[in-house]
């Protein structure tokens, strides 16, 4: 196994090279990155006389966050390093540590390991007063607004699995270049759902050279957890309550719903025993999928296979669902046009309007190519009915896909516009409901039945 470490640098000439030979002396097969932003050359001099070290010496100092994304981003370019071990040069953390660490990440399966100063068993030595309590205060304030589960935000000491370094070079270092690209690296892989724990260490005060936290680096880092809060609006505790709080009111009474209805078309439609079905959009927990699947198998007895498409990567999807069922098969909406299957049903769930009203014919497109595949298509979304029922539905619209990124639509078909669509796609109207319940009647803003409708369509006018 070959292990990659970042090592950026300013000014560290003292203590750089004793940190190289340590990590030498630990590990045979590795390649160490140096960046170095120093403005003196003496390292660059000096380093040239190691193997197994790419150096880069940067004209100016552009911050530690940017020297470590560009020091991943070197590292792999070498597609045999396994893991990448990212870690400051002043000699505060030892890479002693590594091989137990390594052993620990490759048994959980992890994604980012964090060495965290704040763990029941790690260490502190030598610290100043003011910088423990910066350190501190500045975790506290990264976890409230972020909620990533460690106890330590800004320590540079960490093993990255290769898929993470590779989502990290690609969407980090957009809310600064500083430590702040710490705290921005965590959210991001937190947020896209890598497995992220953290593990105790100790963590020793400098002895030589000077640290290149100031006063306005401390500014911009704390404003910067603020850039990361408001810059990703799916994370923070705002997600967190208001996910709990949905779930709690809601519960999967929608979803039964919604399948209880779908599972009676099917039956009344398709009698035979294998049925095959095209979930268009499953979204980001179809629980609809699986309650529909439920039903199918164990109540009517019927072999099924689902295949769901959606806007996620195939391995992101498959994380978010624990998905462990070969009948349920979840594809990249990508992938779709290169699909040669045929299906009985193809449900498309609440998608037309996130698509939005205005994209009219992007909407032809995907419901042609859907009909074209499918025997019947089952299209569930929203009425507009008036200026207050439009904004309680962006609303719902809101709380539902706060998580996951999805458009809230300015407005919605009408049952006039949306039957002049169907004019457009030539279709025949197998079933039409406009009134359907999907909410607690407790819930009487939501439960109103006009802002739900389910059609059923095809092109054979014989079924």
């Amino acid at each position: 196994m070959k292990i990659g470490f970042v090592l950026p640098c300013y000014n560290e000439f003292e203590n750089i090279f004793i940190l190289i030979k340590q990590i030498k002396k630990i590990f045979k097969d590795h390649l160490i990155v140096v960046v170095d932003d120093s403005s003196t050359s003496e390292i660059k001099n000096k380093i040239i006389k190691y193997k197994k070290i790419k150096y880069f010496k940067r004209k100016v100092k552009s911050g530690r966050g940017s020297a470590v994304l560009f020091g991943m981003n070197k590292i792999l370019q070498d597609t045999k390093v396994d893991l990448i071990v990212e870690m400051d040069t002043d000699l505060s953390s030892h890479p002693k540590e590594l091989p137990e660490n390594i052993k620990y990440f490759k048994k959980e399966k992890l994604d980012l390991l964090v060495m965290s100063r704040y763990l029941k068993g790690s260490k502190i030595i030598n610290w100043p007063i003011r910088r423990r309590l910066f350190s501190f205060l500045s975790n506290k304030l990264a976890n409230f607004l972020l909620q990533v589960n460690v106890s330590d935000y800004t320590c540079g000491y960490r093993i990255y699995s290769r898929p993470a370094t590779k989502h990290v070079v690609k969407n980090c270092g957009k809310v600064g270049s500083g430590f702040i690209v710490l705290s921005e690296i965590l959210a991001e892989l937190n947020l896209n759902n890598f497995k992220i724990k953290d593990t105790k260490t100790v963590f020793v005060n400098r002895e030589k050279g000077a640290s290149s936290v100031d006063i306005k680096l401390i500014y911009e880092s704390l404003i910067g957890i603020f850039k990361i809060y408001l810059q990703k609006p799916r994370i923070g505790i705002f997600k967190i309550y208001l996910q709990k709080s949905r779930n709690l009111v809601l519960g999967d009474f929608r979803s039964k719903r919604l399948s209880n209805l779908i599972v009676k078309k099917i039956i009344k439609y398709n009698k035979k025993k294998f049925i095959k079905i095209l979930d268009y959009g499953a979204g980001y927990q179809p629980k609809v999928v699986y309650f529909v699947f439920e039903q199918l198998t164990k109540i009517h007895k019927k072999k099924i296979l689902i295949d769901c498409y959606d806007f996620y990567s195939t391995k992101e999807i498959k994380k978010l669902n624990n998905i462990n069922n070969k009948s349920i098969n979840f594809f990249n909406i990508g992938s779709i046009g290169r699909n040669k299957k045929k299906y009985d049903f193809c449900f498309i769930n609440d998608v037309i309007h996130h698509i939005g009203i205005e994209k009219e014919k992007l909407i032809i497109k995907i419901l042609n190519n859907l009909i074209n595949v499918s025997e019947i298509v089952i299209i569930k979304d929203h009425f507009q009915q008036g200026f207050f029922s439009n904004n309680v539905i962006r609303f719902m619209d809101f709380l539902g896909n706060y998580f996951n990124n999805v458009n809230t639509p300015d407005k919605y078909y009408t049952k006039e516009s949306f039957q002049s669509l169907l004019n457009k796609l030539k279709v025949t109207t197998l079933e039409k409901i406009s009134s359907i319940k999907l909410y607690p009647s407790f819930l009487l803003f939501m439960s109103n039945p006009d802002f739900n409708f389910l059609y059923l369509i095809n092109r054979d006018k014989k079924l």
